[in-house]
């Protein structure tokens, strides 16, 4: 220990380290002194609304916007100064932007071929990258004699082949109809792990976020709201727009009766005394209950958990594997509950206007400032 004291110890940086970015549209803040950090191998997951600045974002790094303010930093190194074809960096767009009248093979070699790679080099990386996707066969294809799953093969094939640091997706699946995007889904995760190339994706829809993502970024007015593991985030959201963006959430006030190490006990607005796993908030204090709504159980008496909240059955809604129930709490609130659907339709009973309870765990509640 002696030839250490007084040396620092520093963990290896992210791969990826923006810090401060700040990037606007006239009068409009597109990125508000954002800070985002990417390890090394991540598929890490932007998911957030419409205009919330997940596109600025992955063109920022990219090199295609210039931050009013901010750094950008690849491996350690300052990236902010460089045009974008010296960054280490590629960008696969929503559209492919395939070459239409080249072949699949060229699509492919064309960046090989703006780099100065030679011509027997190009071809072998080429091969390697239809094995990859698993188009050996398909080079001299145009793209127009492909599907819509192919072409945005051949488009991640053509993002791969220079080896980038960094591979930037901007809603890549967002074209495909919804059983060719569950297969592509598996497709882009399969070729991420193999090759160990890191991801950054965008997106608005919530189940490839939370099926595809090693962390997930939720962003809300330029800014990064909550970054985490997929479940983490999900299940311990640390606010109400969390909450209700990343997935569905009843929100009901309370009142933090007591608090300690073994629970908290809440007074719910609508719904009484409740019980929930221990949280920082003190004696007194207000707060929210989230209840996701397939924590919930809706029966004629009640079902499971100490926690109890009665009403009636507004209506309900069949979706397939679920009976997404909407219940009148006696203050005019409501709650949704998803009920699966394990023997199908026949196996429900319950009316709309009947007298019905709805329990849940104390695990089930999150607790969020309010």
């Amino acid at each position: 220990m002696g030839a250490l004291q007084g040396r620092a110890l520093t963990a290896a940086p992210p791969l990826l380290d923006v810090r401060g970015l700040r990037v606007a549209y006239g009068p409009t803040m597109a990125l508000n002194a954002l800070d985002l950090s990417v390890e090394a191998g991540e598929l890490f997951v932007l998911l957030g609304g419409s205009g919330s600045g997940k596109t600025t974002l992955l063109r920022t790094i990219a090199g295609f916007l210039r931050p009013a303010a901010g750094s950008i930093r690849l491996r350690g190194e300052p990236i902010d100064a460089l045009p974008p074809h010296r960054r280490p960096v590629n960008t696969m767009f929503q559209s492919y932007a395939l070459f239409p009248h080249m072949s699949v093979a060229d699509n492919i070699a064309f960046g090989l071929r703006s780099a100065g790679l030679g011509r027997r080099a190009r071809a072998a990386r080429v091969a390697e990258m239809l094995d990859l996707v698993q188009l050996g066969g398909f080079g001299r294809r145009r793209p127009q004699e492909l599907s819509g799953g192919q072409q945005q093969r051949v488009a991640l094939a053509r993002s791969l082949a220079p080896r980038p640091a960094l591979l930037l997706l901007d809603e890549p699946l967002s074209a495909l109809d919804p059983s060719l995007r569950d297969a592509t889904r598996s497709e882009l995760m399969r070729v991420q792990q193999l090759l160990g190339t890191t991801f950054i994706l965008v997106t608005h829809d919530q189940e490839e976020a939370l099926t595809m993502a090693t962390r997930i970024g939720v962003m809300q007015d330029g800014r990064l709201a909550q970054s985490g593991p997929p479940a983490e985030v999900y299940e311990r959201p640390g606010s109400r727009f969390v909450a209700e963006f990343l997935g569905a959430a009843n929100i009901l006030r309370a009142t933090v009766e007591a608090a300690s190490n073994a629970g908290t006990t809440l007074d719910v607005a609508g719904v009484g005394r409740v019980q929930a796993r221990a949280a920082p908030f003190r004696t007194g204090a207000s707060c929210l209950l989230g209840l996701r709504p397939e924590r919930l159980r809706i029966g004629t008496n009640a079902t499971i958990g100490g926690n109890q909240a009665s009403g009636t059955l507004a209506s309900s809604a069949y979706a397939g594997d679920t009976l997404r129930h909407t219940v009148q709490l006696a203050n005019g609130a409501s709650l949704r509950v998803a009920e699966p659907l394990a023997s199908g339709i026949r196996g429900h009973h319950l009316r709309e206007g009947t007298a019905v309870t709805v329990s849940w765990e104390r695990d089930a509640c999150i607790l969020l400032p309010p």
